[in-house]
C-alpha cells in the first residue's frame, strides 16, 4: 500500500506472482510515475484502470503475463511512448495514445486460430514508429489504412497472426518489414508497396506469394525457411522458392 502512496516515485516494477488487492490501490498518489512494469501480477481490469488513471505521466508501460487480466484499455496516457503487452489469453485491446512510438502485443498461450478473434483497436497513434503483433486476431483489412493511421511507422513485425490470407502494405514511411508464420493456416499472398524499404524478413515453413513495388534504394532480404515436419521436399516447394528469389533479385538476399 505504501508503494502507491509514494508521491516522488518515478519508476515501479512489480513481479513474481504477487497479488494486488482492491484496498491496496484504493489510494494512489504516485502521480509522478514515468515507468510502470507489471509482470506476473494478479489483477483485473478495474484495478489496472485505477492505476493508470491515477498516473497520467507514464511514458513506458509493460503488462506481462498478469493473471486475471484479459482486456486492456489505455485511453488517458497522453505521454505514453513505449508499450509492451504480453498476456496468456488476450481479450480486447484498445489503445489511444497520441505520443506512442513503440507498441508490442503478444498473445502468448492460446493461439487465436482456435477461438474467436480478440480485437485490437488503435486510435490517434499518429506518432507510432514500431509496431509488433504476435498471434493477434487481425484480418487483411487491418493493413488497408496503415499509411493514414500510422504515417510515421518505420518498422512493422507480424508474427503468427493466422487469420491473414492476403495482405497489402502500402506506405512511404516503412523501412523494415518482418513477417513470420510457423504454421500454414491459409496465408497466401503479400503485396508490398513500400518504396523506402531497406530490410525485408520472412520466416516460415511454407512459401506464400510475394510481390514488391520497386524500392527507391538498396535493400536487404533475409529469408529463413524450415520443413522439419516433412519427410521430403515437394517439387512445388522449389518452384515457389524460385519465384520468391526471382521477386527478390533486386535485393541483397540472405537465405537460410
Amino acid at each position: 500500500k505504501a508503494i502507491f502512496e509514494a508521491t516522488s516515485l518515478v519508476e515501479l516494477c512489480l513481479s513474481g506472482q504477487s497479488e494486488l488487492e482492491p484496498e491496496v490501490i484504493k489510494m494512489i498518489r504516485c502521480h509522478s510515475l514515468r515507468k510502470l512494469c507489471l509482470v506476473d501480477v494478479r489483477l483485473d481490469e478495474m484495478m489496472l484502470e485505477k492505476i493508470l488513471s491515477s498516473c497520467p505521466l507514464i511514458e513506458v508501460l509493460e503488462i506481462s503475463l498478469c493473471v486475471g487480466l484479459a482486456n486492456v484499455k489505455l485511453s488517458k496516457l497522453q505521454e505514453l511512448k513505449e508499450c509492451r503487452i504480453v498476456l496468456r489469453n488476450i481479450g480486447c485491446v484498445e489503445i489511444e495514445a497520441p505520443s506512442l512510438k513503440d507498441f508490442y502485443c503478444w498473445n502468448s498461450i492460446v493461439r487465436s486460430y482456435l477461438r474467436p478473434l480478440p480485437p485490437i483497436r488503435m486510435y490517434t497513434c499518429n506518432n507510432l514508429k514500431r509496431l509488433s503483433l504476435n498471434d493477434i486476431g487481425i484480418k487483411d483489412e487491418f493493413f488497408l489504412g496503415i499509411a493514414g493511421n500510422f504515417p510515421h511507422l518505420e518498422e512493422l513485425a507480424i508474427q503468427d497472426c493466422y487469420h491473414l490470407q492476403t495482405i497489402k502494405i502500402s506506405s512511404h514511411s516503412i523501412k523494415i518489414i518482418n513477417l513470420g508464420f510457423a504454421v500454414d493456416r491459409g496465408f497466401k499472398e503479400a503485396c508490398i508497396d513500400v518504396p523506402s524499404i531497406v530490410r525485408f524478413e520472412y520466416k516460415g515453413n511454407f512459401i506464400p506469394l510475394f510481390c514488391f513495388t520497386a524500392p527507391s534504394g538498396p535493400w536487404v532480404s533475409d529469408i529463413e525457411l524450415s520443413w522439419h515436419d516433412r519427410n521430403i521436399l515437394e517439387t512445388s516447394f522449389f518452384s515457389k522458392l524460385k519465384e520468391l528469389l526471382k521477386e527478390l533479385n533486386r535485393s541483397e538476399i540472405s537465405l537460410k
